[in-house]
């Protein structure tokens, strides 16, 4: 972001730290002429719930020439808001190695937009082994033709040879669905799948997102993890102003999500309170840059745990 600024002769303003809040981000686009607004879905998540009850917050957001993100799938209600009300979102797909690598299209109107490569860059979509779906009828298996984006050898933005893999391309690890010709959707990584017992792929990262979606009220975080388990195992960090006892907030999310377990996969499926543990706020391990919970990192943490539950 830097550079680009830099290259277009823009200027960027320092926020007093990245979580900054609505009120500096007013003051930014008063005092300094903020037009074109830069950050992580965590953090710009922020304004848009604050948008909800502010309208003068709401009609400068939407006043903005760019609101661009990345890094993380935004929250869908916050998209969905976003959308609503009109705002310029613009999402970018990116990494460390490569720089951004597809966009999405500025005000697409519709929340997930999908994304296309940037011109001039040779990529390759894989399919991914493993991950032709069961034949189960309870429901389309859409994930069945995930693919890996790769960055091949001979496009301008591929990586140093030594960070390549030995057929010579940049392998990124990141998954996508093909919704229309040459548009994609992320479908997270590929260390964001887990598999289990019998060697089946689990999408933890859809269930996740559904527990955020209907349980928004009782849970602040949520990981879910199990990696040649039986089952996966959803840890949650409960909403500090909760009152009721662990064992009710487990009843209560089990019921709220019970819908969507019914038509996963039976390996896929959390159907028991024992299958959902509650930690303090603040327990699940987390990256410094963007605050994510580290998948692996839980999984070590409570390995002890995990062992007991799947013992009994």
């Amino acid at each position: 972001m830097l550079l680009g600024a830099i290259q277009n002769g823009a200027c960027t303003i320092q926020p007093t730290r990245i979580d900054f809040s609505s009120d500096e981000l007013l003051d930014m686009i008063a005092r300094c002429g903020l037009n074109r607004l830069r950050q992580f879905p965590a953090f710009l998540g922020i304004h848009m719930r604050n948008s909800r009850m502010n309208p003068k917050l709401l009609a400068q957001l939407c006043a903005l020439d760019e609101i661009f993100y990345s890094g993380q799938a935004m929250p869908q209600e916050d998209e969905e808001w976003a959308y609503k009300n009109d705002m310029k979102l613009f999402n970018v797909f990116a990494n460390t190695e490569c720089g951004i690598m597809l966009t999405s299209i500025r005000g697409g109107g519709r929340p997930g937009p999908s994304l296309r490569p940037i011109s001039g860059m040779k990529y390759g979509f894989f399919p991914v082994a493993g991950t032709d779906g069961q034949s189960n009828g309870a429901y389309q298996n859409l994930n069945s033709s995930l693919v890996e984006l790769v960055i091949l050898g001979d496009s301008p933005d591929c990586p140093d040879p030594s960070l390549r893999a030995a057929d010579g391309h940049y392998h990124t690890g990141d998954l996508f669905l093909e919704v229309e010709p040459g548009a994609y959707i992320s479908r997270g990584r590929n260390d964001d799948w887990i598999k289990s017992s019998t060697a089946l792929r689990c999408d933890t990262k859809a269930i996740e997102d559904n527990v955020r979606a209907t349980c928004e009220d009782l849970v602040s975080e949520c990981i879910v993890v199990g990696n040649l388990r039986p089952s996966p195992v959803l840890f949650i960090e409960a909403n500090p102003t909760l009152t009721m006892d662990a064992e009710q907030l487990k009843k209560d999310i089990l019921r709220r999500t019970r819908h969507f377990h019914s038509r996963r996969y039976v390996h896929e499926r959390i159907t028991s309170a024992k299958m959902i543990m509650v930690v303090p706020a603040g327990t699940l391990p987390r990256t410094i840059t963007k605050g994510n919970i580290r998948r692996r990192a839980v999984e070590d943490m409570f390995k002890t745990e995990l062992d007991a539950i799947f013992d009994a």
